[in-house]
């Protein structure tokens, strides 16, 4: 649903979530996770998966995505992807 009425908006706020709302066509503002994150995260996949030399299973998944996103999710990359998409400086206080 598109619409984010007033009873969410007030119960978000009460749990101290900053409700986030974007106009139409600025997906600019979605890209940090994308550029800093996501992007790293597929190039880390891809190198785990072809140092793998066996088939990916349930059992040793979830090994391979621990070993990317500690890779892919640092701090060092999700300030790039803030950087790099021109939210900068990112001050966090």
């Amino acid at each position: 649903n598109q619409i984010y009425n007033l009873r969410k908006w007030n119960f978000d706020c009460l749990i101290k979530i900053l409700p986030f709302c974007l106009p139409s066509h600025t997906p600019q503002f979605c890209n940090p996770p994308d550029v800093g994150v996501f992007g790293p995260l597929k190039t880390y996949y891809r190198q785990e998966v072809c140092n793998l030399h066996c088939p990916i299973t349930k059992n040793n998944c979830p090994d391979l995505l621990s070993v990317v996103r500690h890779n892919a999710f640092t701090i060092h990359n999700i300030q790039a992807g803030f950087r790099v998409t021109g939210i900068s400086p990112f001050h966090p206080e």
